[in-house]
């Protein structure tokens, strides 16, 4: 896989240069769109790119917001004992594990574990995302806690949350979405449903879950049948939770901020680590745990919250939305020894070919070679029979020649459009379509229109 990255050398030659009426500007996405393109061709004149550019740019006094939140936020942990400092929380200590591992090779045993935790409900719907960093010696290491409201590039819908993306598109979208944001690549994802997780944690028995506020969660009621189910409010404190209870505490309260669900996120990995170091039953090997939640337990953890900004009003449940503080989230990841792309290309990712949800195959394509999609949406036509990657700046003719080997197709090309809202632009054309399943037939978009 070729890494796209700013540092190329320039190659020589002239490009070919882009007629601009190829080519439009959008924040559509490539999914079905009852305008038609009856508008004369056109580029979009330099008052339309900063209208679209101010349309992308998020509530940057969200900032303020964010601060008094997490300074509240911080000041509660602070009483409940969870020295939360800097969307840090403290390193908890654990004895190790007192079962044998498994016999396998040390290159086994050595390989990396950087783990995307999803824990959905029955509907597929996530109730929490966590990124599981182990130490390189599988003794502990690191949690960090995505929060459900982070607004990111999905590819053919544009910028959504990230607690919708799974009932938007193909059952990886989540997880290529994470991955295009963050410039990581995940060694293991694993979405654990409530009944996975119920039988995940059901070896080690009841967890003690110290609950920093009190919460409802359904228990079975004394009906004959079993099969009726009533809300009980527990906790705050030390309260014992079955582990066919446990996603309703994972699970987001509509009345609760994303800061109280995350430090009770954290409480019960606590206890899950804990009691999964001392308890293990005779004869559990690791093969029943994921590889990443035994290194956990082997040792220390420190839990972190993926840097994020308010850019909403809302604090309260699905109201929340965070734009994601790229620079402090790469160093993290990088810091944990998770690694993370950094200074990546940007690339606008346009449907060329008409064919609904096309994106969203080419992405994984594009985000291990260092690149980060930030808009997707129609061309102008449907008709590109050749994928193109086009650029304006000749100093970013380097990125978007590796682009196209990354690709293995397509035509490397220069557009007549002097400010681009990225560094390149990807047009998806039939030959790039073809290498990916037909899919049932659905109506045709239309293209997109161009803006007067």
């Amino acid at each position: 896989m070729t890494s796209v990255t700013k540092s190329d050398s320039l190659s020589n030659g002239e490009p070919e240069v882009l007629d601009d009426a190829l080519i439009v500007f959008t924040d559509t996405d490539d999914v079905a769109n009852s305008d038609s393109g009856d508008d004369a061709d056109r580029s979009p004149t330099r008052r339309e790119l900063r209208r679209m550019r101010r349309r992308r740019r998020w509530g940057d006094r969200g900032l303020e917001l964010l601060v008094a939140l997490i300074g509240l936020g911080a000041i509660t942990a602070g009483f409940l004992g969870y020295g939360l400092n800097d969307l840090t929380f403290g390193k908890k200590k654990v004895e190790p594990l007192n079962r044998t591992p498994p016999a396998e090779s040390s290159a086994v045993a050595l390989k990396p574990l950087l783990t995307l935790v999803v824990i959905e409900d029955g509907q597929g719907e996530p109730g929490a995302l966590s990124i599981i960093v182990p130490e390189s010696d599988r003794s502990g290491g690191d949690i960090v806690f995505v929060p459900l409201g982070i607004m990111a590039e999905v590819a053919s819908f544009g910028l959504r949350p990230i607690r919708e993306v799974p009932g938007l598109g193909n059952k990886n979208l989540l997880a290529e979405t994470v991955t295009n944001m963050l410039g990581v690549n995940f060694d293991a994802v694993d979405v654990v449903t409530p009944a996975q997780l119920s039988e995940l944690v059901a070896p080690i028995g009841a967890l003690s879950v110290d609950l920093p506020t009190s919460v409802e969660v359904p228990r079975k009621s004394s009906a004959p049948n079993g099969s009726e189910r009533s809300g009980l409010r527990v906790g705050p404190g030390l309260t014992k939770i079955n582990p066919d209870e446990l996603f309703s505490l994972f699970a987001a309260a509509s009345s609760e901020s994303e800061l109280d669900r995350i430090v009770r996120h954290q409480a019960i990995w606590e206890a899950w680590l804990a009691k999964a170091a001392k308890s293990a039953p005779a004869g559990v090997d690791a093969a029943r745990f994921p590889a990443a939640i035994a290194a956990l337990a082997s040792g220390e953890t420190a839990f972190h919250i993926l840097p994020v900004e308010s850019i909403s009003g809302g604090t309260k449940g699905s109201d929340e939305l965070f734009r994601i503080r790229a620079k402090e989230a790469g160093e993290l990841l990088t810091k944990l020894g998770g690694g993370s792309a950094t200074d990546r290309i940007t690339v606008q990712l346009l449907n060329g070919t008409g064919r609904p949800g096309i994106s969203q195959h080419v992405l994984p394509l594009l985000a291990p070679a260092g690149v980060e999609v930030t808009l997707t949406g129609n061309a102008s036509r449907f008709d590109h029979q050749t994928t193109m990657v086009v650029y304006s700046d000749p100093k970013d003719r380097p990125a978007a020649e590796a682009l196209q080997k990354t690709l293995g197709l397509g035509e490397v090309v220069r557009s007549r459009v002097n400010a681009m809202l990225v560094d390149v632009m990807v047009v998806i054309g039939q030959d790039l379509a073809a290498r990916f399943p037909t899919e049932p037939t659905v109506p045709t978009p239309a293209p997109a229109r161009k803006r007067r």
